[in-house]
């Protein structure tokens, strides 16, 4: 009678424990369109043999040959936490994305061969630095990359400057190309075409290195908040590395106005220094003057 007793205990324990153990079994779920239920528990299953029921994906970032998918990945276990700090990921001097606290990690999963870290991937030839730039510039649609810096080293830094009501000059660092206007009559347009090196590089790069880059949207109201008289207005596109702000409706003026907020001057302070730079250099100034366009 003990041993049946005995027994009846084992078994109603060994049952409340397989209980538990199917209620902790995770369902797992497809990702959007991106990944069926299928993929993502292969997914999660490469990325972690321990855990692989604590991670989920939370933003896809690009599928490239074919079978090489780039996640935003989060850990979750009931009773473990993690410090409230952002954490930026950075692989090949490229600012990739944001995760919101440390349980977020950024992966490369490859059908059929294992998952790894990005940067293990990027050491190891499993994606390209051209891929993983595509993948930050989903990250940046999905406004995934807001508390980073610019990482590229000086030899590989870059910016662009376009200006004008219909955005009708410009300036690229990378080609050396100026352009003083694109709206010609009478003129051939190449006459309106020369070549600049900008002259200090090193002190412009250093700048946009403590700029808050990444803060700004790409359609940034520089001056919304500031009443300002000041007529006509511009237009400024600003491009540094693989980040393009357009500040549109700009009054013309002399220094800054009242109540313009610091992070607004912080950003166009970097724009009317090159603005300048060029509108003074002796390049700018040997191209003819503006076609009348209207008589």
């Amino acid at each position: 009678m003990k041993k049946r007793k005995f027994l009846l205990a084992t078994l109603f324990a060994c049952a409340i424990l397989s209980s538990c153990t199917s209620l902790r079994s995770r369902k797992y779920e497809a990702y959007g369109t991106y990944l069926t239920a299928t993929q993502v528990e292969a997914f999660c299953k490469a990325y972690s043999k321990k855990n692989p029921d604590a991670y989920y994906i939370q933003s896809y970032l690009g599928l490239f040959r074919e079978k090489t998918h780039v996640l935003l990945v989060r850990f979750h276990e009931d009773g473990i936490g993690f410090a409230q700090v952002v954490t930026n990921f950075y692989v090949a001097d490229i600012y990739v994305c944001d995760g919101w606290d440390g349980s977020y990690s950024l992966a490369v999963w490859v059908e059929g061969e294992g998952a790894y870290g990005i940067q293990e991937a990027y050491e190891n030839g499993k994606i390209s630095e051209e891929e993983i730039r595509s993948a930050a510039n989903k990250a940046e649609k999905l406004g995934l990359r807001r508390y980073g810096r610019l990482a590229v080293p000086l030899e590989k830094f870059t910016f662009s400057l376009t200006w004008g009501t219909g955005f009708d000059s410009s300036y690229d660092s990378d080609s050396g190309t100026l352009v003083k206007t694109n709206k010609v009559i009478e003129r051939s347009p190449e006459e309106y075409v020369t070549t600049f090196e900008y002259p200090s590089l090193e002190s412009l790069y250093e700048k946009a290195k403590s700029l808050p880059l990444y803060s700004y949207p790409s359609d940034y109201n520089a001056y919304e908040g500031v009443s300002i008289s000041t007529n006509p207005t511009t237009n400024y596109r600003l491009t540094i590395d693989d980040k393009t702000i357009d500040a549109k409706n700009c009054p013309i003026i002399e220094g800054y106005p009242e109540g313009l907020s610091w992070s607004a001057k912080e950003f166009l302070e970097i724009v009317f220094e090159i603005r300048d730079t060029i509108l003074n250099s002796e390049e700018w100034k040997a191209l003819p003057d503006y076609e009348v366009l209207y008589r």
